[in-house]
Order: structure tokens, then sequence, then C-alpha cells
């Protein structure tokens, strides 16, 4: 027996090494047990007394009590009914554990060293020292042990003999590790169920923030693990998670409910903690008037309503998850019928009597107890709430009993009965009691089912605890059973005796259409509107409509899009087409004004033909929007492709033409056939650039197709455009316009100062300048602003004025001239424009330094203005008088070219239209010349007019003065008048013969002045043999002759020289 003890002390210190010291330490009061022999002996170990401070015994446990009557009340129906074969009885040693793990463990060893009956396989053994040949009986089971952490004791003990262990209150998960703890089976349903239910609990009632208290124990921890996850997957969130540290003191307390008390909006506390650890959360919880919160807390509280009774105004509103109860009406009946006097099996139950009835068995201060008082009123105090596990324990042990002797059951009663005992071994007991899932009847016709690892498959009721008249007590509102949930909602009463439920949320929940933006946690949020075109029925999330639909105003519901387009009929669309319809009237008018005008120069000048073609382009141009309205498709994106890129380039090439023939400069006249090649090669030239472009387009359909696409704009609207502006090859197209367009900006700015084709390329720089300007804000509006018709519209009026640029600043001016402007419309007008221009370029600053040459006895600066008052002409020059106006010599000096005027005396007539011939062409110059009079000194003092030398006639070419070899360009439909000839002689009277002649027609008509030139005698000269152009400068009295710059020199009848000149 030395050696047994010394195996079990072993097993203690190497299974229960965190208890051990406590074996030494701890204080047994009393040894009592209650024991019935019988040929089966079942152990029971119950918490009779409570835990004390020092491992003592405490106060009575009135429930262990009631416990212990049930094992003692099964045991004896077991034996009167015959429950078990051939007539086989059961006993029992029931022991104290005083709800201590060392006492526990001692009475453990008090089992297996027990004297009275057999624990060892095979027959019995000799029981007692005195040599007896028979025993009382032999241990098959021990029933218990309590809470917990006691059975996990025990059970390591028990496990080395193979002893099984069925435990009646034990719930903790980890007990279901066969691995662990092989013996042990229970007939309470585990508590790793309970997690489970909590969640489910919490989720009935729609709490969603949650707090959580755990206890610091493998047991409590593993629930919490699980109902963490159970409560994830449902949607529960931890606002705050407190574990309590072992032998936590009160200071550490007061902080975890501090904590907790700090967030409003937690108003579930939920509870995995063990009994003590539960009893001080809830005083500290009064203690810091933390109301008006629900706990809710495990099955192991069921029966403390003495606690949260006299914590009423924390605990009011507490649910509990406890085993179902299943009626005890015939236990309840034998227990208010017991009495110490006729019960003297359980020495315990004096004292119970004692703590009911305040009385003593005993000569106290106390009245004395007579034994014979009736305990009616005991269910009020008792809830019995193990009492049908520990009758179902027992019960189960002979369902054992039975499956193993039921095959001796046709043997004679005395060998049977022997058979059966034999046969009753610990191994073969565990084995059976292991099988498998197995079903048995309790005492109230009641099925229990045992699962493969021994634990008892069951229901759970919902209880909560009540505070009335008589005191707090827990009512059951609930049940779950086979995975549901029944709870009755207005039988529960919440804290503070409230009806209605605790929200239990961190926010509000959001209204249909709008979503949850969540702050921190899954569970705390912020309600926003959901996006258009996506809708919320719950206020969970928005959900996007599918396509083809879009959401209504609320975002509640889904309606189907009515597509939006630059269809016909819209006010968009019908703007367009007036715009269009107004811009081709507007080019065709141009076009008949032109066509009526077409023998004028204005119009047949340079370039004519590219002006008509450029008018075609135009009214084409205008009308490619009519291609962008109505339903876009593929073949309309495509066409709306091509027509844009082809249409702008044709328009550009054309200008690129006028801006290249006004920079071209031709060295000899050409014939008209030859004019109509240059007009031709320029429209060829147009032509091949817009063929380029059109094969841009071609690629561009065949690789990446233009397409119709639905576009949903900010409002939630749909629009139906073309997806024309994103390729690439867009791009390309976009590119070789621009290409165009900066070769006719360069152009048109390197000839801008030109007077050729009435300052034409000045004009086309303009419109340049209008062109990128239009474009620039197009791109600004089309990529930085929302997608929507107005794209369309404003792309349209984009191609509009993209062609009317052209149309104003090209041929508007020609308008101006034709109508308001008709004396400047003239040939002459036209070929002076073309010699001044000429001249501007080549011969001005020559003309200047020589005529300062052929002065060298006159000092520049004794240059002087003389007013003339008596004429209309700004000034005469005189090279002798004193300086007294020197801002005019700084501008004559600044414009060295001058406009010429000499009165020709024979024609008064002839000399205004002079006159106004010279005031348009400084109209319509962008440089204009200064009028003059260059008086020179003469051989005598005489006032005879003729030795002066006046600017009072403008000839046909003024600016056509220096051997440039000018011509007039080739395409001009005219052939250029002669340059005039003249026969000079030293003595003035002898000039003779000076006209100017028409070189196509042979005749001398005068252009300008619509007369002829005569000799002295009034006769027409003769057209002359030879070309001289010469300028003829008086020097002391001769005519000299000067031949690097040119004039042109008319004699009259009366000897008086007329001379343009510098």
């Amino acid at each position: 027996m030395i050696t047994l003890h010394l195996i079990i002390l072993n097993a203690i210190f190497v299974y229960v090494s965190p208890v051990n010291s406590l074996i030494n330490t701890t204080i047994i009061d009393e040894e009592v047990s209650v024991y019935q022999p019988a040929d089966v002996i079942l152990g029971g170990l119950f918490p009779v007394h409570s835990s004390r401070l020092g491992g003592k015994c405490g106060d009575l446990d009135m429930e262990s009590i009631a416990l212990i009557e049930a094992m003692i009340y099964t045991t004896d129906r077991v034996n009167r009914e015959s429950l078990i074969p051939w007539n086989l009885t059961l006993g029992y040693d029931i022991r104290d554990t005083c709800n201590l793990v060392a006492v526990s463990l001692k009475r453990t060893l008090d089992f297996l060293s027990e004297k009275k009956y057999s624990i060892t396989d095979g027959d019995l053994e000799r029981c007692g020292s005195n040599g007896r040949q028979s025993c009382d009986g032999k241990l098959v089971s021990v029933i218990g042990a309590g809470r917990n952490e006691i059975s996990v004791a025990v059970n390591k003990v028990l496990s080395v003999f193979e002893i099984p262990q069925i435990g009646y209150a034990s719930t903790s998960g980890i007990l279901s590790d066969k691995s662990r703890f092989p013996s042990f089976s229970r007939t309470v349903v585990p508590g790793s169920h309970r997690p489970k239910v909590m969640s489910k609990v919490v989720a009935h009632f729609g709490w969603t923030y949650v707090a959580l208290v755990t206890s610091n124990d493998p047991h409590w921890r593993s629930l919490s693990i699980k109902f963490k996850n159970l409560a994830h997957s449902k949607g529960i969130c931890i606002g705050i998670e407190e574990t309590l540290p072992n032998n936590s003191s009160a200071k550490e307390m007061q902080s975890i409910i501090a904590r907790i008390k700090s967030k409003e909006k937690l108003k579930i506390i939920l509870l995995f903690t063990s009994p003590l650890d539960t009893n001080n959360i809830i005083i500290r919880a009064d203690t810091a008037k933390m109301t008006g919160r629900v706990w809710v807390a495990s099955e192991v509280l069921a029966g403390s309503s003495s606690v949260m009774s006299e914590h009423a105004s924390v605990t009011q509103g507490m649910l509990v998850i406890a085993n179902k109860l299943d009626s005890v009406a015939e236990f309840a009946k034998y227990f208010e019928n017991l009495n110490p006097a006729q019960n003297t099996r359980n020495p315990w139950l004096r004292n119970l009597w004692e703590k009911v009835f305040d009385c003593s068995f005993m000569e106290t201060n106390k009245k004395m107890c007579k034994g014979t008082e009736k305990m009616n009123g005991i269910r009020h105090m008792l809830s019995f709430s193990h009492v049908n596990h520990v009758i179902d324990a027992i019960m189960a042990v002979c369902h054992v009993i039975k499956r193993i002797c039921k095959e001796f059951i046709h043997v004679n009663d005395t060998r049977g009965k022997e058979k059966c005992l034999n046969e009753l071994t610990k191994t073969k007991v565990l084995s059976e009691m292991f099988l498998g899932p197995f079903v048995f009847q309790s005492l109230s016709n009641r099925k229990v089912y045992l699962d493969s690892n021994g634990d008892a498959v069951s229901s759970y009721r919902i209880e909560n605890l009540q505070i009335s008249f008589q005191g707090a007590k827990f009512q059951t509102i609930g049940m779950y059973s086979g995975n549901t949930l029944d709870i009755e909602k207005n039988q529960i009463q919440w804290p503070n005796k409230s009806i209605t439920q605790p929200f239990g949320k961190c926010s509000f929940p959001c209204n249909a259409g709008s979503y949850r933006i969540h702050v921190g946690s899954r569970c705390c949020w912020k309600c926003a509107k959901c996006p258009v075109g996506s809708i919320s029925k719950n206020g969970l999330k928005c959900t996007a409509c599918q396509s083809g639909f879009t959401s209504n105003e609320n975002n509640t519901s889904c309606r189907k899009i009515m597509h939006d387009f630059f269809g016909w009929g819209t006010k968009e669309a019908d703007a367009i087409i007036a715009v269009s319809i107004i811009s081709f009237v507007l080019s065709l008018t141009v076009y008949v004004t032109l066509i009526i005008y077409k023998t004028t120069p204005i119009v047949s000048g340079l370039g004519s033909d590219t002006n008509f073609r450029l008018l075609w382009s135009i009214s084409f141009g205008v009308l490619v929007p009519f291609a962008y309205i109505g339903l876009p498709s593929d073949n309309m994106c495509k066409i709306q492709s091509v027509l844009f890129g082809t249409s702008l380039t044709f328009t550009m090439s054309l200008v690129l033409a006028k801006a290249k023939q006004l920079t071209s400069k031709r060295k000899k006249l050409a014939s008209r056939w030859l004019v109509r090649i240059n007009s031709q090669s320029q429209f060829i030239f147009s032509l091949f650039l817009t063929i380029v472009e059109l094969f841009i387009c071609i690629l561009w359909i065949i690789n990446k197709p233009p397409s119709a696409q639905i576009r949903e704009e900010s409002a939630g609207r749909s629009i139906v455009v073309c997806d024309n502006t994103t390729s690439a090859w867009y791009a390309l197209s976009a590119f070789h316009i621009l290409v165009i367009s900066i070769a006719c900006t360069y152009l048109s700015y390197s000839v801008r100062k030109r007077l050729v084709n009435y300052s034409e390329a000045k004009y086309i720089l303009y419109g340049m300048i209008a062109f990128y300007t239009i474009w620039v804000i197009l791109t600004a509006v089309l990529y930085g602003t929302p997608v929507g018709l107005h794209d369309v519209a404003i792309n349209c009026l984009a191609i509009i004025a993209s062609q009317l640029i052209f149309l104003v600043f090209i041929f508007f001016p020609k308008l101006y001239i034709v109508f308001f402007k008709s004396k400047l419309n003239k040939d002459a007008v036209f070929y002076a424009l073309i010699s001044a221009d000429h001249e501007i370029e080549c011969a001005c600053k020559d003309s200047k330094e020589k005529l300062e040459a052929e002065q060298p006895s006159t000092r520049p600066h004794s240059l002087s203005f003389r007013e003339v008052s008596s004429r209309e002409f700004p000034s005469d020059l005189s090279l002798e008088t004193k300086t007294f106006r020197p801002s005019l010599l700084k501008k004559l000096s600044a414009w060295p070219c001058c406009a010429c005027l000499q009165r020709d005396s024979t024609s008064a007539a002839d000399f205004s239209d002079s006159r106004e011939n010279v005031n348009n062409r400084l109209a319509l110059n962008s440089y204009p010349l200064p009028i003059i009079s260059i008086e020179e000194g003469s051989r005598s003092q005489t006032s005879d007019p003729g030795y002066n030398v006046r600017d009072d006639v403008i000839t046909n070419y003024p600016t056509d003065r220096c051997n440039c070899d000018f011509h007039p360009p080739e395409d001009h439909e005219y052939q250029a008048e002669n340059i005039v000839s003249l026969t000079a002689a030293e003595d003035r009277g002898a000039i003779r013969g000076a006209k100017i002649w028409n070189k196509q027609n042979g005749s001398s008509e005068d252009k300008l002045g619509k007369r002829r030139s005569r000799c002295d005698n009034g006769a027409p000269c003769e057209k002359p043999e030879e070309k001289r152009i010469s300028r003829l400068i008086m020097k002391g009295g001769h005519i000299q002759e000067d031949n690097c710059l040119e004039g042109a020199v008319i004699t009259n009848e009366h000897g008086r020289i007329s001379e343009s000149t510098l």
C-alpha cells in the first residue's frame, strides 16, 4: 500500500504541479463522508463547504447538500427498482472537497487507498488488514468534482489508474480533449458550446458593440477566444477587452471598471470569468455606480442569486447562459420531506437544517431544532441546477453495467452475478463509456445523449435576473435547442426595471440610400449618402446599379437610364444648326460678291483661283457639324473623324498656298498659260496635304476605329458620345494639321510687312493667331470639365469658328475695299503697292546715301524744314535754310522713302486726281510716306518756277527707282506696264518725248491719268526705240543723268521739268 501511495504522489507531482504546495498546507477541519457498501461502489466529490483563505473549509453550501441527496436518492431507486442486472446493488462513498483543489486531491487519494472496497481488475482482493476474504464492493467510477479546476486535477490522478470520472458541473472545453483527460466524461453540456450560444444571444438582440472580461485561466481564455471568432463572423465588435489578473487587487479591479465605464457607448458587458472574479467585478462595479449596463454571464453564475441580489442596482437585467433544467418534481418532493430524525445517512443534513431554520441541535443561544420541521419553501432557496446532472451521471454508470453484463443474461443467478462482477473492471467500464455516442433513459423518462468524447448533448436556457419585492431571482426567458434560439423579449426585465431594450451599438443605423464610413472600428461609423449610380436599402453599403441603370433621387432603388445625346430637336443642336447655316450663307454671299467683282484687282490679284477654292472649302467646313447631330453609332463616329480632319486640312492647306504665293519673287514676266500652271500647282499641293490627312484617318479606322460609348455624367445622367479624341491616331491627325498651321504662321509672319495684295499676309497672320486661340480654349474645355453634351456643342462651334476666322480675316478686308474704298480697287494702286513693297526692301537706304553724297558742300546737320503755309502739302525741304524743325528731320531720316508730287500746270484736274491717289496709297501703306518738296539751288535768282523741282505729281511707280530688276508677280492677269522711257539732254528745253506706254497693246495710254503724254508741239510722242531709266538732277543749271535711281520725267510745252525723286 505504501508503494501505491508513492505512485500516486508522483503522478500528482507530475500532472498537478501548481497545487503541490497546497497539499502539505491544507487544513481539514473535519473528515466526514457518506458511505454505503454495495456490490458496485461510486465515489462522490461535492463542495459541501465553500473555501476560505488558508485552505480551510468555509460555510455550508446548501446547493451541494441537495446534490448529495440527489446521489442518495438515485442510488436508492436503482437498488429498489433493480435497474441493474442480477440484483447487483449500488453503493456510494461521498466526500467533501470544500471547493479546494488540494482537498479534492486528498479525497481522491482516499478513494484509491480505501481498504473497504477494491479498485483493481480481476477477482476481488483482500480488503482489510484483518484477513477478510471479502470486500464491501468494487469502485467503478467517481462522480464529481464540481468546478473545472478541481475536475482537471482529480482526473489527472484517476486517469493514471484508468478509473472513469463523470462530471456533473465542470463545463470546461479542455476536458473534451481525450488525449489529456482520457477517463473524463460528463452529463453537463460542456462550456465550449456556450460561446456559440452567447454569440447567438448577442446577435439576437442586435448588439454589435460589447465589452469582454475574461479570467486569466486556460478554460476561460479558450472560451473567450472562441467567442471572439464567432463574434467576428457575426459582425460583433469588441469595444474593449480586459483580462483579470490572478488574485487581482482592488486597485487593479477598479482600474478595469474605470476603463469600461469611460466607454459610454459600451452598454453590453460579457463575462467569461470564474465565480470569484465575477463576484469581485460586480462589487467594484457597484462601488463605481456603473449602472445601466447589461451583464451577460456563463452558466456558473446561475445559482448565485444571493450575490446578485445584494448588488441589484448593477446586476438587474443580467442574462445568464445555463443548462436546461428538466423537471425534478419527484426529487423536490423527496427533499422537502427529509428531516434529520429520519435520515441519518447524510451527516451534513443537520447543518443544512440549522442554517435553514436558524436553530441548533446543540445547546446554544439559538433555539433548539426539533428535526421535524418541514422544508416546504426550500425550492425558493435552491435552484437544483445540477440535480439532474448528478442523477444522469449515476444512470450513465448503470447503463454501462447493463451493456457489460447483458451477455450473461441466460446464466443462472449465482454464476451470472459472479461473471458480471468479474467483467466490471475499470478498463472495461472505461472502454464502454467511450465506445461511441450512446443514449440512455434517465429517471424522469427523458433521454440523455453522450457523444464520442463522453460529453452530454443538451439544450440551454437563457435566464434573466429580475428584481421583485421578494428579492433577486433568475427567471427563464428563453431556450436554445437544436441550433435554434427562442427568447420571449416581453418577459425580460432590463436595467432600472426598463422594458426598453438597451441600444448596444456604437453608432445608429444609417437610413436607406446611405452607407457607413467606419471610424476606428468596423462597428463605429458615420453615415454618408451613396454616390450617384448606387443604392442602399439597408444602410450598410452601397451597391452599384446594373449597366444601363442609375439611382433615384433618394438612392434607394435603380431606374433605367434615359440616354442623352446630341440629337435633333435639342436646344444645343438647334443652336449649332443655326450657326452652321448662317456661316454657310455668309460664305456663299462672299463667294457671289467676289464673282461680281472678279475683274477688279482686289479679286483678280494674287491667288484669285485659290481664293475661290478656299471659299468652297470654308462653305463645306461649316457644314461638318451636321455629322455630329443624332444618336451616335460606330459608323457615325468614323464619318465624324474623317470629315473633321479632311475639311480642316484642306482649308488650312489652301491658306498655306496663299501664304506661299505672297512670299514668291519672280525676275521675269510670265505668259498667261504659265500663270495658270502656277495656280494649278498650288491646288495640287493643297490636295496632296489633304490626301495625307485622309490616309491617316483611314489607318485610324482600320487599326482602332472610333466607336460610340455610354458615359456617366456627374448628375447621374448617361450620355452617348463618340470616343474619337482619346486615340493615338487622333493625336497624329491633329499633329498633321498643327504642322500645316505652323507653316502658315511662319510664312505669313515673314512677309507681314509687305503691301502685296493689300497687306494680305498680315491678315492671314491674324487669322492664325485666332485659330490657335480657339483650339487652346477648346482643349481646356474638353479636358478640364466633366463629360457632357456641352463637349459636343463646343467641338462643333470650334469647327465652325476654325473656318469662319479665315473667311473673316482673308475676305472681309477685300469686301471692305470693294464697298467702302472703291478708289483703291484700281490697277494703278495695286501696282503701286507692289512697287512700294519692293522698294522698301531694296532701295530706300541706298537712295538716301546717294542723295547725301551728291551734296558735298552741304552738311547733313544743316538740313531744315520750312513751312509753306500757303500750300496744302506738309512742307518744303531746303538744303540751305537754317534748322528750326529737328523733329521732322529725324522723321525724314527714319523714313527715307517719300511720296513726291510735281504740279503739272497743263491739267489742274489731273493734279487733283494725283493727290487723291497719294492719299489712298498712304491709307494702305503700313509705312506712311511723307509728302515733301525738294528745292535745289538754281543758276539765277529768277523766280521762274521752272527752276524749282517740286513734289506736285506722283508717278505711276513712285517707288520703282532702283535697279533691282523689279517685275510684278507673274500670276497677275494683267501684264505689267513698261517703265517710263525718256531721252536726256543737257539743255532743259531740249527734253522731249517722255511718255508712258502699255507693253501689251503698244499704246501710250497713261493708266493713272487716263490721258496721253504729248511733246512740245502737242502731238503724241512716238514709241522710243530704246528703254532708258534715268533720274535727272539739276546741277549748276544743267540736267544730269543718274542711272542708279530710277525715276519718271515728263516735260510739257512750257519746258518745265517734272521729277519724282527722294
